[in-house]
């Protein structure tokens, strides 16, 4: 029974390659540990604060009937203080508009070390030949994150908990079809 129901599947598969740039909000609260002859004074401070970052991603899955997609997508985001790699599922539902146009609106559920990420993504796709597509879109996403990072600077230690809240992306890619 599931080999009929495959049969009857279409089945296209794809990879492709996204250039992301995103912008995240994330928080510090940062500890400065000061020593004096009377003991160690801890200054707290909190502060929020948005990076920015451009970078590729990969994908790698399968269009259904030409109405859904589903893939894997891994990217690597760096800055000053962290790095952060991310490999999410997505599902999107692809909206016709003619033969070569479509739009498509999903959402996608990832993993990072022992945390998690999820969020929604809209965008648009257009095939420039049967096999290779053109892709634009935007994604947010909502994160369950925090890096701690411990360190000393100009003689004083510290220790900074970040927390990534959420991040907004733009990007364009291309797929190509087999």
């Amino acid at each position: 029974m599931l080999s009929s129901l495959l049969e009857a599947l279409d089945i296209d598969y794809f990879t492709g390659i996204n250039l992301k740039k995103t912008q995240a909000k994330i928080s510090h609260n940062l500890d400065i540990y000061i020593p004096t002859q009377f003991g160690t004074i801890v200054q707290n401070e909190q502060k929020d604060q948005s990076i920015q970052d451009t970078s590729p991603e990969l994908k790698i899955g399968v269009i259904l009937n030409n109405q859904f997609r589903v893939y894997l997508s891994a990217i690597e985001y760096k800055t000053e203080l962290f790095k952060l790699k991310l490999v999410t599922g997505n599902y999107e539902y692809l909206i016709p508009i003619n033969d070569n146009f479509r739009f498509f609106t999903g959402f996608h559920l990832g993993t990072f070390k022992d945390n998690m990420v999820y969020g929604l993504q809209i965008g648009s796709i257009y095939d420039i030949t049967k096999n290779i597509e053109f892709e634009i879109g935007g994604v947010y996403s909502k994160y369950r994150k925090d890096v701690k990072i411990e360190g000393e600077k100009f003689g004083y230690s510290y220790s900074n908990r970040i927390k990534v809240k959420n991040s907004s992306s733009i990007y364009t890619g291309f797929n190509f079809k087999f």
